[in-house]
């Protein structure tokens, strides 16, 4: 738009300053004619004339170079403003394809990272089921043999049990009744054993052998199983920490805090 104005402020001062010249050459051409009395004057005349006219030639060809010129600095700046703007458009599409494929990875990252949370929790949940039925298992299996036990101490104090004489000399086992009052073997350190010739009444401070052994085998149970639980929760917190250290490698989205 500039240039076009000063082409334009160019070709109005072109066109004053010749039609000056042409009303210059007008009346020195008619002042001349009426001064002109022989050939040479007139010779001169007809010299200056056809200067006149070459000049005016002259800068009717050099205001249309110089239109020309206007005219394909138009042209040009037109092609580089196409240019820019393709390349633009260019430039916007391939950044645009960048963003997509970084946002595709991204998004691959984060469902990797959600599946790997859902199969780390899934490992703690297994291994927490099978401990706790390791745990039941083992508990279900001592409690099974701690009655085993008892009914096994029960049959042989029944075995070894006192037989009552009758007086035709026959034995007849004496019949189970439970006592008012627990009892207790001092020969055997039996509870509820039935040998009456060394059955007392038990203190209440006395511990069964058998239950106090078996008290002993649950107490260890239950310590190998808290230590284990230890272990799985180390096991569990250290591979939360290589989750965690992970995702810190995984790159955020641009997008996400939108």
């Amino acid at each position: 738009m500039h240039k076009r104005l000063l082409l334009h402020q160019r070709r109005s001062c072109l066109e004053r300053r010749l039609h000056a010249a042409e009303r210059k050459r007008k009346a020195e051409l008619e002042r001349r004619i009426s001064k002109a009395h022989d050939e040479e004057t007139k010779g001169r005349e007809i010299a200056f004339i056809q200067t006149l006219e070459a000049e005016q030639k002259q800068h009717s060809i050099l205001t249309k170079h110089e239109e020309s010129r206007a005219r394909l600095d138009e042209l040009a700046a037109e092609r580089r403003r196409r240019l820019e703007e393709k390349l633009g458009r260019e430039e916007a599409a391939k950044t645009l394809e960048a963003e997509q494929k970084q946002h595709s990875i991204l998004t691959k990252h984060e469902e990797s990272r959600a599946r790997l949370d859902e199969l780390a929790a899934e490992r703690r949940r297994r291994l927490e089921e099978k401990l706790g039925r390791e745990e039941a298992a083992k508990q279900e299996e001592s409690e099974r043999r701690h009655q085993e036990s008892l009914r096994e101490i029960s049959r042989k104090a029944f075995e070894m049990s006192v037989l009552t004489h009758t007086g035709e000399e026959s034995f007849a086992a004496a019949g189970i009744e439970p006592y008012p009052i627990q009892k207790w073997c001092r020969a055997c350190q039996v509870k509820e054993a039935f040998n009456l010739l060394h059955l007392v009444d038990a203190p209440s401070e006395l511990l069964d052998p058998q239950a106090a052994a078996e008290q002993e085998r649950l107490r260890i149970r239950r310590r190998r199983a808290r230590k284990l639980r230890q272990r799985m929760n180390q096991r569990a917190a250290q591979f939360s920490k290589e989750l965690e250290q992970l995702k810190s490698t995984i790159p955020e989205s641009p997008n996400r805090s939108q």
